[in-house]
C-alpha cells in the first residue's frame, strides 16, 4: 500500500502540524480516547472520523488520527490512537496482487480468506 509520505509528504502527525499551523487551529499533541480502526481504501490506509464525515491518511509507523475537517474538537483537539490489523502484511500482499487500485480495499473484520475470494472473483470477471 502507498505510504503516507508518498501521499501527504510525511506522517499523519507531521501533516497535521503543517495544516493546523496554516489554519491557525489549536490542537494538542497528546493521544486520548479509544482506538480507531484503520482500513484500506483504494490502496491507501485511512481512518474515518467518528465525529464528522472526514477521513485521513493513516500510517502504521505513526498510528494516530487527527481529522483535518473537525480537528477532533469532540476529543478536545487531541489525537486519537489508531489500531491496525495484526496481519496487515498479509492483507497488503493480497491487495497488491490486484492491479487496479480501485479494487484494493479492506475493512476491519474482513478476513484474509474473504480477500482471497474477492481477488479470485475479480480475476474471473476480467477473464470471463
Amino acid at each position: 500500500m502507498k505510504k503516507s509520505k508518498e501521499i501527504i509528504g510525511g506522517t499523519p502527525t507531521e501533516f497535521a502540524r503543517i495544516i493546523t499551523k496554516k489554519l491557525g487551529k489549536q490542537v494538542f499533541y497528546e493521544i486520548s480516547g479509544e482506538n480507531l480502526d484503520a482500513e484500506i481504501n483504494h490502496g491507501r490506509w485511512i481512518v474515518r472520523c467518528p465525529y464528522c464525515s472526514g477521513a485521513e491518511i493513516a500510517d502504521y509507523e505513526d498510528p494516530v488520527f487527527m481529522c483535518l475537517s473537525c480537528f477532533n474538537e469532540e476529543n478536545g483537539g487531541r489525537f486519537r490512537p489508531v489500531r491496525f490489523p495484526v496481519d496487515l502484511e498479509s492483507i497488503e500482499a493480497e491487495l497488491k496482487s490486484r492491479k487496479n487500485e480501485n479494487h484494493q480495499n479492506w475493512i476491519p473484520g474482513e478476513s484474509l480468506e474473504d480477500l482471497k475470494g474477492e481477488t479470485r472473483e475479480k480475476e474471473s470477471d476480467q477473464n470471463g
